[in-house]
């Protein structure tokens, strides 16, 4: 995957100050108060301090580009899931594919963003491939900052056998980073087959995901109804 770790691990790791401020008062305090030698100590001390709260944010990744990142690996599966599917492109084009993607909240530390978005180091996302007598589906779950932690499940059904296509929302407690505890919203795409079996994923964007579903549900009526 094209995911630059030891980048993104900066994202979530906890942000403290102090340290750098504490050292940097230290070093103002030996340059104002000392003697010509004492001055040079305190400008080292000052300096010193400067640059543990300057690595603090070097290249600490933004909210966008943490999620250009994340989401630029599920947009790009799309291919991966028609090879790992046996499919050809042509087979696939009823409607357009319908991907569903969104960090993975449950059972992870989260990173609330300035934008006010909870974000977490795992990342999951959902295509459904449409045909004229299947739906086929790909999940992929990554990590942002582990190299090799993927996961992958393939599955196709017959339009008769799925039962639905639905979002839902839950409020869970989840720890977050540099501490504490927070009540977040879960919002999850689930597709539920007659066989009892079912594919997930977390939702990032509802209303563009709620969107996107009307013409899904829509073909999967026309498929059921003409059995």
């Amino acid at each position: 995957m094209d995911l630059d770790y030891k980048k993104n691990q900066k994202y979530f790791k906890p942000m403290s100050l102090k340290p750098g401020l504490v050292l940097a008062a230290v070093g103002l305090l030996v340059l104002i108060a000392g003697p010509g030698a004492g001055k040079v100590v305190g400008l080292l001390i000052l300096a010193g301090g400067a640059a543990l709260i300057y690595f603090q944010f070097a290249g600490r990744p933004t909210d966008e580009e943490i999620d250009r990142a994340a989401m630029g690996v599920v947009r790009s599966s799309q291919q991966r899931a028609i090879a790992k599917l046996g499919l050809d492109e042509d087979q696939v084009k009823v409607i357009d594919p319908l991907l569903i993607d969104g960090y993975v909240l449950r059972n992870e530390t989260v990173k609330r963003g300035k934008d006010g978005v909870f974000r977490t180091p795992r990342y999951e996302g959902v295509v459904l491939l449409f045909s004229e007598q299947q739906l086929y589906s790909y999940k992929l779950q990554f990590s942002l900052v582990e190299d090799g932690r993927v996961s992958e499940q393939t599955d196709e059904y017959f339009y008769r056998d799925v039962v639905s296509i639905s979002t839902a929302s839950d409020s869970i407690k989840v720890s977050e980073v540099g501490g504490g505890s927070k009540t977040v919203n879960l919002e999850l795409f689930k597709l539920t087959t007659s066989g009892g079996t079912s594919v997930t994923s977390a939702i990032r964007d509802e209303g563009q995901v709620t969107r996107s579903l009307q013409g899904a549900r829509q073909l999967i009526r026309e498929k059921k109804s003409l059995v």
